[in-house]
């Protein structure tokens, strides 16, 4: 993978619009905190009444809206989600 793939845009548009390219997998979600596998790492989104508007597979591309409060880098990018321990 080239320096390029690795590359995010994360958009927040007032507090109230997020957009993430190169996400991989939606660990979790609910109306307070959504955990995401991208391509760089974990992503955290926090905050209230959140709910995912959109995904796109081609890019990857999420679209998530309501009372965002943060969003944050976690250093547990290798790691996988609860379900995917489950099956193995």
């Amino acid at each position: 993978m080239n320096e390029s793939e690795n590359k995010q845009i994360i958009i927040l548009t007032d507090r109230s619009d997020l957009v993430i390219d190169n996400v991989e997998n939606i660990i979790s979600f609910d109306e307070g905190y959504v955990v995401l596998a991208t391509k760089a790492g974990r992503v955290n989104v926090e905050g209230k009444e959140l709910k995912v508007d959109s995904l796109t597979k081609d890019g990857g591309k999420i679209h998530i809206i309501g009372n965002i409060t943060g969003v944050f880098y976690s250093s547990e990018a290798g790691k996988q989600g609860a379900f995917s321990r489950l099956f193995k």
